[in-house]
């Protein structure tokens, strides 16, 4: 049996504390259906991890932790383009260095929903998380919801600008727009009462009126059979 020295005694131990600290803050943000991720200590994990990086620089999963802290405090430090960006990079290195995680799926899926508006990529996150064992809560829910909507609103726009110009153009818009609201109604009526899905349910309503209002503006300037 080798003999263990009191100071690699009380390193390994102090290692091991500093892991199991940062832990704590990445399990319990997976765990729980806040949705702000600045109501988590992402700044204090990410110290303990690179304290414990310096102890060990070779242990690959404390990388991927604090990649993952690292995406986290950027993401709350710069919500928008073009520095959000950095997370991206942050999540990516994450996922590389903990490819059986769904955390930084899960940031990245956030990140996109949030800061790009684009629910094509953070849907595509949310499937990788789901793979991996994870189950999308109303966090993710909502997020998801959140993605459509705002997809549906700038398909709404693109239609609004192509009224009155470019019927087929308007009316293509109109149909995806019509397609989004619906997914995004399909995740939110049974998350209402749960952080601000009742707020987005009622602009979701009003851009689904003004969907229809749209709509119906462009069948009424099709040309009656006969009159053409």
């Amino acid at each position: 049996m080798g003999f263990v020295s009191p100071l690699n005694f009380a390193e390994g131990r102090l290692r091991s504390n500093l892991i199991a600290a940062a832990d704590t803050i990445i399990d319990g943000y997976r765990a729980s259906a806040v949705t702000r991720p600045s109501d988590f200590p992402w700044t204090r994990a990410r110290k303990c991890l690179r304290h414990a990086l310096e102890l060990d620089p070779t242990d690959s999963k404390v990388k991927g932790k604090l990649a993952l802290t690292e995406g986290y405090v950027n993401l709350i430090q710069n919500p928008r383009p073009p520095k959000a960006s950095l997370s991206i990079d942050s999540f990516r290195q994450s996922a590389s260095y903990l490819p059986k995680t769904p955390d930084p799926h899960l940031g990245l899926a956030r990140l996109y929903v949030y800061a790009f508006h684009n629910i094509g990529e953070a849907d595509a996150e949310f499937q990788q998380a789901e793979q991996l064992g994870f189950h999308l809560g109303p966090r993710e829910l909502a997020q998801k919801a959140d993605g459509y909507m705002y997809r549906s609103e700038f398909e709404l726009a693109r239609a609004r600008r192509a009224a009155g110009k470019n019927r087929d153009e308007s009316e293509k818009w109109l149909q995806m727009c019509h397609d989004d609201i619906e997914n995004a109604r399909k995740l939110y009526e049974p998350l209402v009462g749960f952080s601000n899905v009742s707020t987005s349910l009622e602009q979701l309503y009003q851009d689904r009126s003004e969907q229809i209002r749209l709509e119906q503006a462009s069948l009424q300037s099709q040309p009656v059979a006969g009159n053409q």
